[in-house]
């Protein structure tokens, strides 16, 4: 199982929120058997300016990619094709690839 978090990248204060309200309790999630992957509309090369916003210092304890693209942003319906913008999305996938839970929005 995996827990996915769509972001919007490192100018969006309430996905650093996000992102660090996780932090402490991704070892909590691993001892479950459940990783966490956290998904950016930013560049590859724009992560390390969310790294560097981890408030724990050394970055985050899970891995951060790069969609520039919103390739994958468009495949979990987290983006709007309207208004041509990524969303807000924390999806929970189970080993069998099923999504269990979700949560998309603006905010």
């Amino acid at each position: 199982p995996v827990l996915l978090v769509f972001y919007l990248g490192h100018g969006c204060l309430h996905c650093l929120d996000q992102l660090n309200a996780l932090a402490p309790v991704a070892g909590a999630f691993q001892s479950a058997g459940i990783d966490i992957l956290a998904i950016s509309a930013d560049s590859p090369e724009a992560l390390q300016k969310t790294q560097a916003q981890a408030k724990a210092g050394g970055g985050f304890p899970f891995p951060l990619v790069a969609d520039p693209a919103r390739e994958v942003f468009r495949q979990y319906r987290v983006f709007d094709g309207f208004e041509n913008l990524p969303l807000h999305g924390v999806f929970l996938v189970d080993g069998a690839g099923l999504v269990r839970w979700q949560d998309i929005s603006f905010e």
